[in-house]
């Protein structure tokens, strides 16, 4: 008597994916999924038989690149005197110069913090006052650190600008990356299932693989011979966010119709 033919039910099986682990490639992918696949075997006296999964997996990229929307910069002025007086007169007359010049550019007040140091070493007065304001118009800061450099002399010190961007902006983009992500996933599943003629069903998993934002793919644009632009600062502390999602769709395998008798 011939030995009966053994069906297994469908089953789904997931791959384990761990939060924040290097992102799949589609290689990778294939490799896990064949190596968890032997644990979809039946052997039997007759030979071995291959439990179906109804599902496509696929891991889908977002990328958003975010510009800096924020400018902080620090102004230092110091002077060094016998007479406690005139140092801090000196000090002071500078310091209004540059709290007016950053009221002229549109820096509101609350934006603006002041912090002054007097100390005394070898009879002689030394006072340090640093001004750092933040700037969202990122050329009246450049106008704003011309102008200081052309009317003040080399007791006020000028840092560079420190570009970058608010908390909630990057948060945001992040989710942005996210469901740009799930979308380019559903898309290649959708196109992978054209392909194969099959009918794509409802997501049975979408799993955040990783989520990586960097502020310093444009490092090498500060190394230039002279004195670095805006441009090429704002460039500097631009984000880059990429997020890769694995998500996981239903097959809908429909029952093949019998063909009527002649």
């Amino acid at each position: 008597m011939p030995a009966a033919k053994m069906f297994a039910k469908p089953a789904t099986y997931k791959i384990p994916v761990k939060q924040n682990s290097p992102s799949l490639t589609s290689s990778a992918l294939a490799s896990k999924s064949s190596a968890q696949n032997h644990g979809n075997h039946e052997h039997t006296a007759t030979g071995t038989v291959i439990k179906h999964v109804n599902e496509v997996q696929v891991v889908g990229t977002g990328e958003v690149f975010l510009p800096p929307d924020r400018c902080r910069l620090c102004v230092s002025v110091s002077s060094e005197k016998t007479d406690v007086d005139e140092v801090k007169s000196s000090v002071t007359r500078r310091l209004d110069y540059i709290m007016q010049a950053m009221h002229n550019h549109g820096v509101k007040k609350d934006d603006i913090e002041v912090s002054k140091v007097l100390q005394q070493i070898d009879g002689m007065f030394h006072f340090d006052a640093q001004i750092v304001s933040l700037f969202t118009n990122f050329y009246k800061c450049q106008d704003v650190c011309n102008l200081l450099v052309e009317k003040l002399d080399h007791s006020v010190r000028i840092s560079p600008p420190e570009f970058f961007s608010t908390p909630h902006k990057i948060e945001t983009v992040r989710r942005q990356a996210s469901l740009i992500a799930v979308k380019n996933a559903k898309l290649k599943a959708v196109e992978m299932a054209h392909f194969l003629k099959i009918t794509l069903g409802d997501p049975i998993l979408v799993r955040e693989v990783s989520c990586d934002d960097d502020s310093n793919i444009l490092r090498d644009t500060l190394d230039t011979d002279g004195p670095a632009t805006v441009q090429q600062y704002a460039a500097h502390a631009t984000v880059h966010v990429i997020v890769k999602v694995l998500t996981v769709f239903a097959i809908n395998r429909s029952p093949i119709a019998k063909k009527k008798a002649p």
